[in-house]
């Protein structure tokens, strides 16, 4: 049985973003409803570095496995937020 799985690596960190609240509940309901039409719960892993969005998608969905994106930023530091918001790991 083929199970294919999917690195959705979100990058929002640019002036074309609006980095506003409904931006980000958009964004959320959107994807959430996507991988939810193709019933890809068990094959999708979200990347971002954005921990509100993160969180937002967790809201809708906390069966999806979110990867919290530390950056440029220290690993422990991304460890105890990812630990701390029950996301799947750390990038």
């Amino acid at each position: 049985v083929y199970n294919p799985q999917f690195f959705l690596d979100l990058k929002l960190c640019n002036d074309c973003n609006q980095h506003t609240e409904e931006h980000y509940n958009a964004l959320a309901i959107s994807l959430v409803n996507l991988i939810k039409k193709y019933h890809a719960e068990e094959q999708v892993f979200i990347n971002c570095g954005t921990k509100d969005l993160l969180l937002k998608i967790q809201y809708l969905n906390p069966d999806l496995r979110l990867i919290y994106n530390i950056g440029s930023g220290s690993f422990e530091d991304g460890m105890i937020i990812a630990r701390d918001n029950g996301f799947y790991g750390v990038e």
